[in-house]
């Protein structure tokens, strides 16, 4: 995946995070919130990671991470990680702070398992039209990472038998879907 091949927020996925912070209730003004949609480029799966904030009765939204099904990096812009409060995002070049922080640039780059704030997914039904994860059973997973689901069900694609007897505990569990696949009277 590039960088470059990003393209701005579609109007219809704005729509979808209002109707979605709506919907979560309201926060306090001035927090900021984020949410996730999905979008297909060059035949792979990629999770885009949008700031929410309103501020003086307008609404900011920008994306501030980029992750993708198969990639070891993702790209990160204006975000960064404090272990005592969590991800912070920093709004200099939308005019609500005065000054630019360390983190704030342009995008760069970290390793796959950074920057992955827990962000509701507002388009999570383009999943099951991929052929790839047509039998997923994704639609059934109410677990925070899809993207740790989803790598998990290519490894093991017995997982969507565990998900539809609604087993979900054991469907996370590496050492069952591995005996699953290997024995077949384990499965009985």
């Amino acid at each position: 995946m590039n960088i470059k091949d990003l393209k701005p927020i579609p109007k219809y996925i704005q729509n979808a995070i209002i109707k979605k912070d709506a919907e979560l209730g309201n926060k306090p003004v001035g927090s900021t919130r984020y949410y996730a949609y999905l979008i297909t480029r060059r035949k792979e799966l990629i999770k885009i990671t949008v700031a929410m904030r309103y501020c003086r009765k307008k609404l900011y939204m920008k994306q501030v991470a980029v992750h993708a099904l198969h990639g070891k990096e993702c790209f990160v812009k204006d975000m960064c990680f404090n272990y005592i409060c969590g991800y912070i995002t920093g709004w200099y070049e939308e005019g609500l702070t005065k000054y630019k922080k360390w983190y704030e640039g342009g995008w760069g780059t970290a390793d796959d398992k950074y920057y992955d704030p827990y962000a509701p997914i507002v388009n999570k039904q383009i999943i099951p039209k991929l052929p790839q994860f047509r039998y997923s059973a994704v639609e059934l997973y109410d677990g925070i990472n899809v993207f740790r689901y989803l790598r998990m069900y290519e490894k093991y694609p017995q997982l969507e038998y565990l998900m539809k007897l609604g087993l979900k505990k054991l469907a996370a569990s590496r050492q069952i879907l591995e005996k699953i696949g290997k024995d077949k009277q384990f499965c009985k």
